[in-house]
């Protein structure tokens, strides 16, 4: 019954097969189960025609004995055996050695020996294809319960082989001649010849349960496990006992293998499907960032801060793409989690069917997948603080900068920023604090933060055109709404900085390529939006401040960004290697530090030190790079030279006076705002400062 267990199958080579630990647990299965469900359906419908022919026949010998003959068949397929028994006796009294008779008293003879001799004596008499059956039927059922038949080289089972055999090589064999020769190839363990036997009984069109439970052995055999549990359920709607067919998926391991493999399967789906999304979020992304520059380019010429129809369009679809990405990365986390605990652990599963764990690596992979769920939890739960941007800047320590912030405002036609705060760097930003109500309804508290690196060398007229810029950011709504977006963004961050810090950012782990993709894509949609909020905020600065002084000023803050980046980061290593004191980073030319070695370097380290001359050079290229740099998908900005080139063709712009004053004239003491920033930055590097 391919047992396999303690012997090789005489007819299935070695190569075949497939799975000795299942074709064992069918060995304890198979025969009875088969034998009951023989015994229920193998008889087929009876073929009028036929019986007509054996009533013939029997009449030419006895007469008497049709009624006889009709009344013992009714009561076989009425399933009662003793009737059925007593009926067939009375016909061979009447017709002796009457073959038919013998055959089907075979199957109501309760033993089994008595059975297989009145069935040989029917084929002995009769060799038709339904007298070898009946013998097969017999067999089996002495197989059931003689062990001795059943050893290997036992006359029993040879005789079922070649009988079995001649049966699958008869053409047009009956259902019930095929089963029986399936059942047989079971006995011997011969895969091969139980795969012949479910194939007949097909083409024989053979639908009931023993058919399906041959096919289902057959398929479990190969190792195909869903072929045979279609089997099994197949043979279940068709009348087979749902404990019996249950008990075989079960102790066959079918069910569980299934059952992981429809996991397995569910999840290739789901991530099949999640790409998808993801992809199409992409194609969206791309589609919308290509659209919005045709659109900034054919709309360069509009005399307006305020956006056209198209691009209020635009900005539209850019939101709603944006709350669906962020949506999707929301209903990704449990996949995204799932996926990273499923891929490691499949790694640990490989190394335990290896036969060997590294322990090293096995350690890596339980931290890993511990500090990926644990990241993930405090990422979400994670509330941010409302705390202040930098050093807030007191009105009366620079009065005149807040007029300004009036001024421009009212030239924008939006509400002032009430709160400025100091940063180290060149950034220029605006934002609004409050609810997301609050942010909405307009009421919220709207705060400039200044990057003091970026005042040196700028005038006021300039500082006008880039906080305009700024207002006109307040003034298109940009710093309301997208909440969810903004919260995506600040969960993304989060989780990876977390999984950073707990050393879950491995190579391993599919979460870590999971932050990075969506990462990649949040940016790529975004920063489309973001090109678009920034070119319509140029368009205010243009038009209230004027052309010229926006485009001096957006060349100043690119100057300025690479000066302040490079001075100031020599001065912080110096001060770093020799000791001394940080200087006042504000004030910082090239001519500081060119000219000599920080204390402390070795000899000849001066000869590979840039001359003030050579960081000059070096400053002009990298902003002539900047300036025109082409630019990516993932840059939240547009070239500086594309965004002047737009706000030069610009129609309607007025021509302002300039207003050449130092920006640093603004504040009442500008020294000591330099200073408090540089120690600053000193206390975050742990070194001293030299003030002025």
């Amino acid at each position: 019954m391919l047992s396999l267990v303690n012997r090789e199958p005489r007819h299935l080579p070695a190569a075949e097969v497939r799975s000795a630990a299942c074709a064992a647990r069918l060995a304890l299965l198979a025969l009875p189960v088969l034998l009951a469900t023989a015994s229920a359906h193998a008889q087929p419908a009876r073929d009028p025609a036929r019986e007509r022919e054996v009533e013939a026949r029997l009449g030419a010998v006895a007469p008497g004995a049709v009624d006889a003959w009709r009344r013992a068949t009714a009561a076989l397929d009425g399933d009662r055996p003793e009737e059925a028994r007593a009926g067939y006796r009375q016909v061979l009294e009447l017709a002796p050695g009457f073959p038919d008779a013998m055959r089907r008293l075979s199957y109501v003879t309760p033993e089994v020996h008595e059975a297989l001799a009145l069935a040989r004596r029917a084929l002995a008499l009769d060799a038709s294809e339904a007298s070898r059956a009946g013998v097969l039927r017999a067999l089996l059922h002495v197989f059931a319960e003689d062990p001795a038949a059943r050893m290997p080289g036992s006359a029993e089972l040879r005789e079922a082989d070649g009988l079995a055999r001649t049966v699958l090589l008869a053409p047009g064999a009956l259902p019930d001649a095929l089963l029986s020769a399936g059942l047989v190839a079971l006995e011997l363990d011969d895969l091969t010849l139980l795969e012949r036997a479910v194939a007949a009984l097909r083409r024989a069109g053979a639908d009931d349960p023993g058919s399906h439970w041959l096919a289902a052995v057959a398929a479990a055999s190969r190792e195909n496990w869903d072929a045979a549990e279609r089997e099994i359920e197949a043979a279940r709607r068709r009348g087979l006992d749902p404990a019996i067919a249950e008990r075989f998926l079960t102790d066959s391991g079918i069910r569980a293998r299934n059952e992981r493999w429809w996991w397995a399967r569910t999840l290739g789906w789901a991530t099949g499907a999640w790409l998808a999304v993801l992809l199409l979020l992409l194609v969206a992304g791309s589609v919308l960032s290509r659209r919005t520059l045709r659109a900034v380019e054919e709309e360069a010429a509009t005399g307006s801060g305020e956006p056209s129809l198209r691009l209020r369009r635009l900005r539209s679809t850019y939101r709603a793409v944006l709350t669906v990405t962020s949506a999707a990365f929301y209903l990704s986390l449990p996949f995204a989690l799932l996926l990273a605990l499923a891929g490691m652990g499949a790694v640990v599963y490989l190394f335990l069917w290896i036969g060997r764990i590294p322990v090293y690596l096995f350690a890596m992979i339980v931290i890993a997948a511990l500090a990926t769920l644990w990241s993930l939890v405090a990422a979400l739960l994670w509330r941010p603080r409302d705390e202040d941007p930098g050093e807030r800047l007191a009105p009366e320590d620079a009065p005149e900068l807040f007029e300004l912030l009036g001024d421009v405002a009212r030239k924008v036609g939006t509400r002032e920023v009430g709160e400025v705060y100091l940063v180290p760097g060149v950034e220029v930003a605006v934002l609004e604090r409050g609810s997301w109500w609050a942010r909405n309804r307009g009421t919220a508290r709207r705060c400039l933060v200044l990057g003091v690196g970026t005042l040196e060398g700028m005038s006021r007229q300039q500082l006008a055109a880039i906080l305009a810029h700024e207002y006109g950011h307040f003034s298109n709504r940009d710093t309301a709404g997208g909440e969810l977006a903004m919260r995506a963004r600040a969960t993304l961050l989060r989780w990876a900085d977390r999984m950073a810090r707990g050393g879950a950012a491995r190579g391993f782990n599919p979460a870590w390529w999971f932050i990075l993709a969506f990462h990649r894509l949040y940016v790529r949609i975004s920063h489309g939006a973001s090109r678009l909020q920034e070119v319509l905020a140029d368009r205010w600065a243009a038009l209230t401040i004027g052309q010229a002084a926006f485009a001096s000023g957006l060349r100043h803050i690119v100057r300025r960004g690479v000066e302040f980046e490079d001075l100031a980061g020599r001065e912080i290593s110096a001060a770093r290697l020799d000791g001394n004191p940080l200087r006042n980073l504000y004030r910082l030319t090239p001519e500081d530090l060119g000219t000599c070695p920080p204390d402390g370097t070795e000899p000849g380290a001066s000869d590979t030190l840039p001359t003030a001359g050579e960081l000059r050079r070096f400053h002009d290229e990298l902003c002539a790079r900047r300036m025109s740099a082409p630019g990516t998908p993932y840059d939240s900005h547009p070239s500086p030279e594309r965004r002047i080139a737009w706000i030069e063709r610009l129609a309607g712009a007025p021509q302002r006076s300039s207003d050449d004053r130092p920006a640093w004239s603004l504040f009442r003491d500008p020294a000591a705002v330099q200073n408090r920033l540089t120690q600053l930055v000193a206390q975050r590097f742990g070194i001293d400062t030299a003030t002025d």
